[in-house]
């Protein structure tokens, strides 16, 4: 298999890093999962609205579209899980080269290229990029997310038809859902996680509460952050941001001011 040249490298179809790539020119998007925008969706975020003006022209765009498509509330809730398809929707407008179910196994720095060995369903491939946009929450091929504090939560739904009320429940009006936030400690597997989550099976029955669903990921809570790795690397985790507008417009602020240069 011979090997690609690209521009820039993002790791993670995050909407930060989706908001990315559609503005730029040759890049390519590289994800472990098999969805856009994990971070948010996968993870059962509870995302908070900022009344902020956008820094880029689309990313006011992507925020009308999902007010008016009833995706953001009047009061700022949003139904994060249909804006992956939002996003799908200007990557037809606009293709990018995205590659999903990608595990990153090694980053290397030769030559004024970094060289990104993955391993999908072709098996390994190294891939190369002159500038590498890591958008993930734990970090790929770099320590300097070990240096950032950040806090997990096992989220999940919850079936709540009398509508009761409980320590860290929280209703979302776009929605229409329930979604209890459990905090769980930084060493914890999710499998651990989820036997803390059904010792719970009291709390809910005596509130006639029932587990709907379980998030597939852990929600996490960090300082927005924009650090540079190395030469033409940096680290701008989606997770970070509040909701997916926001992460959507930095994106989309990082690729304009980036233009036809290394990663500033």
């Amino acid at each position: 298999m011979s090997q690609r040249y690209y521009d820039t490298a993002i790791l993670g179809a995050t909407f930060l890093g989706i908001g990315a790539a559609l503005h730029l020119k040759n890049a390519i998007v590289i994800e472990k999962g098999g969805i856009l925008g994990e971070e948010f969706i996968d993870s059962y975020k509870v995302c908070t609205w900022k009344d902020i003006n956008r820094k880029t022209e689309s990313g006011g765009h992507f925020e009308r579209n999902l007010k008016k498509r009833g995706l953001i509330s009047e009061n700022g809730d949003f139904y994060q899980g249909p804006a992956m398809y939002v996003a799908s929707e200007y990557l037809k407008e606009k293709p990018v080269e995205l590659l999903l179910m990608t595990e990153v196994i090694e980053v290397e720095k030769e030559e004024g290229y970094y060289h990104i060995t993955c391993y999908h369903t072709k098996g390994f491939e190294t891939i190369a990029a002159k500038n590498l946009l890591d958008t993930t929450v734990g970090g790929i091929g770099q320590k300097r997310a070990e240096n950032v504090e950040m806090s997990k939560t096992l989220n999940s739904i919850i079936y709540n038809p009398n509508k009761c009320a409980i320590e860290n429940l929280s209703y979302n009006s776009a929605s229409g859902l329930y979604t209890y936030v459990m905090p769980v400690s930084a060493e914890k597997s999710r499998q651990e996680a989820i036997e803390d989550l059904c010792k719970k099976e009291e709390l809910f029955r005596n509130h006639d509460m029932k587990i709907s669903s379980i998030a597939p990921e852990f929600s996490y809570t960090l300082e927005t952050c924009n650090r540079e790795v190395n030469e033409r690397f940096r680290w701008n985790p989606s997770a970070a941001y509040t909701n997916p507008v926001e992460a959507f417009d930095m994106g989309a602020y990082i690729a304009e001011r980036t233009g036809e240069n290394d990663l500033a």
